[in-house]
C-alpha cells in the first residue's frame, strides 16, 4: 500500500539523517538583549499575521486552528 512505502521511506530518511548526525549537535541560538525586547513586545503571529498575543506574554504558542 501506498502509505505504508510512504513510512519506511520517512523511516529510511530519518534513520539516515541520525547516521551522519546532521541534526545531533545543533548550533546554539544567538538571542540579544534587542531579539529578547523584539519578542516582547509582539502581539502578531510571525507566521500568519493574525493577532493572538499579549505583549509581555511569556507562554508565546498558539494554535493556528483554534486562533481568532
Amino acid at each position: 500500500m501506498l502509505h505504508r512505502y510512504f513510512l519506511e521511506k520517512l523511516e529510511e530518511d530519518l534513520r539516515d539523517i541520525w547516521r551522519i548526525k546532521k541534526y545531533k549537535d545543533p548550533a546554539d541560538m544567538i538571542f540579544t538583549k534587542e531579539d529578547k525586547r523584539n519578542y516582547d513586545k509582539t502581539t502578531k503571529c510571525h507566521i500568519c499575521g493574525k493577532d493572538g498575543f499579549v505583549e509581555g506574554d511569556e507562554k508565546r504558542t498558539k494554535s493556528e486552528t483554534t486562533a481568532t
